[in-house]
């Protein structure tokens, strides 16, 4: 495999759900940065956001199965079990 049926794109899934949870961790804060922003958020908001960071997560690693699947490292019935295991 080269650069794999995506070209490695399905990693940028995966960037953006590791981001996500960095700026969770941020918005906990009650503490002004330098230039005074307040980066606190309320539980209500933070739970939201990390719905959409494990959303993001079954997504990469269902993509990543794909790839791995038409890039001939894997077979369909890997991809299979990766998707009935997400529902």
């Amino acid at each position: 495999m080269s650069g794999g049926h995506f070209n490695y794109e399905q990693y940028k899934l995966k960037d953006i759900a590791d981001k996500i949870d960095e700026d969770v961790l941020f918005a906990s804060r009650h503490k002004k940065d330098e230039y005074g922003y307040d980066p606190y958020l309320p539980p209500e908001v933070r739970r939201e956001m990390r719905k959409l960071e494990k959303m993001l997560r079954k997504m990469y690693a269902i993509v990543h199965d794909y790839d791995w699947w038409f890039s001939g490292d894997s077979d369909k019935e890997s991809f299979m079990r990766r998707m009935k295991k997400l529902k």
